[in-house]
């Protein structure tokens, strides 16, 4: 029988009894932790996917830097920027701002003009601006997560801490009593790993996010770099939504001279692209249809604007 308050026993508690006492604890903070995580970042569902326009996809894609990405691919693909010639390679305007252009791609166009490479396309006040408010927006969609939701998944983690905290002071106590603490130790990395699987990324966006990116790609699998799409066809438009949905291998597929000179990352975002990725990072040739610009030229796109369609007896090691 497992015993309470025996001399000898650490804080009074044997050491068995202190164990099924500590894995009913931690077990039980794990799952309401879990629970109040799903809840945390559900996000508000029914939101419609074609609601969305293109870097309001991007961003939720790959962040921020996608959604300049998206942007900077409408603007080629109509024939609005360019790069300057070497070594400079900076991003320059080649033709009028496209009717129809979104708030991010009229920010990232006037930013073209100021000498700016692409990857500094983000230090720029105008588009930095405009990222702030696609984020609010998403935010208030329930699309990611906000100021609420991050503190609340911290209340989250505090109690696992203060879980993670008990087990320690009681393995210290049962040391220094002499009691034999292996389980203890076991029960504790376990938990540590929960911990740190749980906590070792700061969530990118809803399940509500999730969602509707499954619907998006689902619904455009056409875009996809595999697929070889006709720029002519969908024009600026399927060039922002398709680097939203695939990543820079659809730009780097569509238009691999100009990806290299603008410095274009190759796979960004591509690891949420699935089969759609096998073909869009060869910087050597275009091949297909895709056919938005070479060189520092124009595009031949021919179409503009962007908007778019997750102790005691028996062995006893709890200190």
């Amino acid at each position: 029988m497992i015993g309470y308050a025996v001399e000898g026993n650490t804080w009074g508690i044997s050491g068995p009894a202190f164990l099924v006492m500590y894995l009913v604890l931690a077990i039980g903070t794990v799952v309401g932790v879990l629970v109040h995580r799903h809840r945390v970042l559900a996000g508000i569902p029914g939101v419609s996917a074609n609601s969305l326009a293109a870097q309001e996809i991007a961003y939720l894609q790959g962040g921020p830097e996608l959604a300049i990405y998206s942007a900077l691919a409408a603007l080629r693909c109509a024939g609005a920027v360019g790069t300057s010639p070497a070594p400079d390679r900076f991003l320059v305007p080649t033709e009028a701002l496209p009717a129809g252009a979104s708030p991010l791609e009229r920010a990232v166009y006037a930013a073209a003009g100021t000498s700016r490479r692409t990857g500094q396309l983000a230090a720029d006040a105008g588009v930095a601006a405009e990222l702030a408010r696609l984020r609010e927006r998403l935010e208030q969609m329930g699309l990611l997560p906000g100021v609420a939701a991050f503190g609340a998944l911290r209340t989250g983690r505090r109690v696992l801490l203060a879980v993670l905290l008990l087990g320690v002071a009681r393995l210290f106590a049962g040391i220094a009593n002499d009691r034999p603490v292996g389980y203890l130790v076991v029960a504790l990395v376990a938990l540590a790993v929960v911990i740190v699987l749980l906590y070792r990324r700061r969530p990118r966006r809803t399940q509500a996010a999730d969602h509707v990116l499954t619907v998006l790609r689902g619904g455009n699998t056409h875009l996809a770099p595999a697929q070889h799409p006709a720029w002519t066809l969908y024009g600026a438009t399927g060039a922002a939504t398709a680097v939203a949905l695939f990543g820079t291998p659809a730009l780097w597929a569509a238009d691999p001279a100009f990806a290299a000179e603008a410095d274009v990352r190759r796979r960004f975002a591509a690891a949420y692209v699935g089969a759609g990725s096998s073909g869009g990072a060869t910087s050597g040739s275009t091949s297909g249809g895709y056919s938005c610009g070479a060189g520092s030229g124009s595009s031949s796109c021919g179409s503009s604007g962007s908007d778019s369609g997750g102790g005691g007896g028996g062995g006893g090691c709890g200190g």
